[in-house]
């Protein structure tokens, strides 16, 4: 094991990272899906929501990320199949992160995601 080093890097400088992210339990119920940015699970993707369900562990389940709108809903960024294999165990709640504006009417795309699907 060792520590995080910053050994080597340069310091970006005029960073903004905004505020730091809340994590909570959130009730599936208020967790929606934008058609627009999550494609529907069909095909493999039923069949890994399958997978995840049958084997589920709340220590392998990693936070969903949402992003708040209107209502006290939030929209989920990442982790639509998780979401899904929850609620099949029956779950009412699943761990989610938040971005930490209140005001934020429109999913902010992950970092890495693809993005024009």
């Amino acid at each position: 094991m060792r520590s995080i080093s910053t050994e080597g890097l340069e310091k970006p400088v005029n960073v903004s990272a905004g505020a730091v992210p809340m994590l909570q339990w959130l009730r599936i119920e208020d967790l929606l899906v934008d058609p627009a940015y999550q494609r529907p699970i069909v095909g493999q993707g039923q069949r890994n929501v399958m997978r995840i369900a049958k084997a589920f562990s709340w220590s392998c389940f990693s936070p969903v990320v949402v992003s708040p709108i209107e209502g006290g809903k939030f929209v989920i960024i990442d982790g639509q199949h998780r979401t899904t294999a929850a609620a099949l165990i029956s779950s009412k709640r699943a761990a989610s992160g938040p971005f930490p504006s209140a005001a934020a009417s429109t999913p902010r795309p992950a970092i890495g995601r693809r993005l024009g699907r």
